[in-house]
């Protein structure tokens, strides 16, 4: 179940198949217990998925997003 954390502090969040995306909307960064490099990918996950979303939008199809990715940017 992604919907919540976890009650239990000693039960690892990384079990959960979607640990970075709950439902209704609600995104878990850097509780998957893998350090700095799973928070990164939490976080490159999240911010992808927003973008995807957002881009979706019939009203947003005319804005050009860009995506920063190891200090270039690249359109997308």
């Amino acid at each position: 179940d992604c919907n919540s954390f976890s009650e239990d502090e000693d039960e690892k969040i990384q079990t959960i198949p979607c640990n970075w995306k709950g439902q209704n909307g609600l995104y878990f960064v850097g509780f998957a217990g893998k350090g700095l490099q799973g928070i990164r990918l939490d976080a490159e996950r999240t911010t992808d998925n927003i973008r995807r979303q957002w881009t979706d939008l019939p009203e947003n199809k005319h804005f050009m997003v860009q995506v920063r990715s190891n200090h270039n940017y690249k359109k997308c």
